[in-house]
């Protein structure tokens, strides 16, 4: 290890107080566990439990085992409890935030860190108990046409459209949609509504701030002429941006081009589905707001097992470039240089009213405190 990769750790260390030698060098040594076995070491002897459960060893740890995370870790998981294998039915997940990951199940939300099985379910709001609970999209797009038009409350986090990010002047996680909560927190904190009615489908969590397509169909509101529109929430200024997407080719394929913002790299990107055609076109924004087509897939050419209606980028490999690409029925490398596509796994033509949700995973101790009883 460089002596760079050194010095962000020794920094954080030094907020720790060690009692001796020997709990310094077994610091050192419980840095480099993985986090399941740090967590299970915890209960061995008290001086390590204390170090381990304390802030300065979680960061120095979450910062030490994802530093040389090159290849994507993925899980599955069907949305219970300490429960991650493949599924059936599941709404969405967000990608980790300090390996935290934010999710939706049947009538319920929830956080959880899978690797340490930290996991809590998040209460419903009034408006979805009273409604027993029903169908997060049609509340979602009910009282967002209400807040645009003036005539209703706030909108309440649902299904697939909450997300998670750590706001590092209040030093804490913080759930948010229009609504905003501390996870320690029972209460949600109102936000004003964004511009445009959101789509369905969950956001992107990049640098601070939440990015979500806009839906043209809802409301009063219609897409510009030659480009989609984004939602950008800001966790620490609690306000809402709207930002333009790449500029839209207009042919007669156009109106089937399914549009989903994700995070490739630390990236903010757009996938670009095209039903008719068989491609996929992965977007990224730079730094002076304009985007690049970065790849242009054919996903066509892995037909059956890869259809551009149902494939979503999930991550790319640092080491090859490789993009990591789901379908619910298949997961698999796609390699830009050579056009080639490697199935790392797959349910088979057995299962087909079957599918699963991969999650992105990252090493890390992060378990908030639920003061929730």
């Amino acid at each position: 290890m460089s002596y760079s990769h050194i010095c962000p750790i020794r920094s954080l260390l030094t907020r720790c107080i060690l009692s001796s030698a020997s709990a310094e060098a077994w610091c050192e040594v419980l840095l480099r566990l993985p986090a399941r076995t740090v967590g299970r070491l915890n209960q061995v002897y008290r001086d390590w439990r204390a170090m381990i459960k304390s802030k300065c060893f979680i960061d120095a740890h979450l910062h030490q085992a994802n530093l040389s995370s090159k290849i994507p870790q993925v899980m599955f998981t069907d949305g219970k409890p300490n429960s991650f294998k493949p599924l059936e039915s599941f709404i969405g997940t967000s990608d980790p935030c300090h390996g935290l990951n934010a999710g939706s199940f049947m009538c319920y939300d929830f956080v959880c860190n899978p690797i340490t099985g930290y996991y809590k379910a998040l209460p419903l709001d009034d408006h979805r108990e009273l409604r027993g609970a029903s169908s997060a999209f049609s509340d979602m797009t009910r009282r967002l046409l209400l807040d645009c038009s003036g005539d209703g409350d706030a909108i309440s986090a649902t299904a697939g459209h909450f997300g998670l990010r750590y706001d590092t002047e209040m030093g804490t996680h913080v759930l948010l949609e229009c609504k905003i909560r501390c996870i320690e927190d029972m209460f949600w904190e109102k936000l004003d509504p964004p511009q445009r009615p959101i789509a369905d489908m969950p956001p992107a969590c990049i640098n601070g701030k939440l990015y979500w397509m806009a839906d043209a169909k809802l409301g009063h509101y219609g897409a510009s002429s030659d480009h989609e529109e984004i939602i950008v929430l800001d966790v620490v200024a609690r306000k809402f941006e709207l930002f333009k997407g790449p500029l839209c080719i207009h042919d007669e394929d156009s109106d089937e081009c399914v549009s989903s913002i994700v995070e490739l790299q630390g990236q903010v990107c757009m996938a670009c589905s095209h039903p008719r055609k068989g491609t996929l076109e992965i977007w990224a924004m730079k730094d002076n707001g304009c985007w690049s087509m970065e790849n242009y897939i054919e996903v066509g050419m892995f037909s059956p097992g890869y259809s551009s209606e149902t494939v979503t980028p999930l991550a790319v490999d640092s080491e090859d470039g490789r993009i990591l690409l789901s379908t619910g029925k298949a997961l698999g490398y796609y390699d830009p240089k050579t056009a080639k596509m490697q199935t790392i796994y797959s349910l088979g033509e057995h299962t087909k009213n079957k599918k699963f949700v991969p999650i992105i995973v990252q090493e890390s101790l992060v378990n908030p405190c639920d003061r929730v009883l």
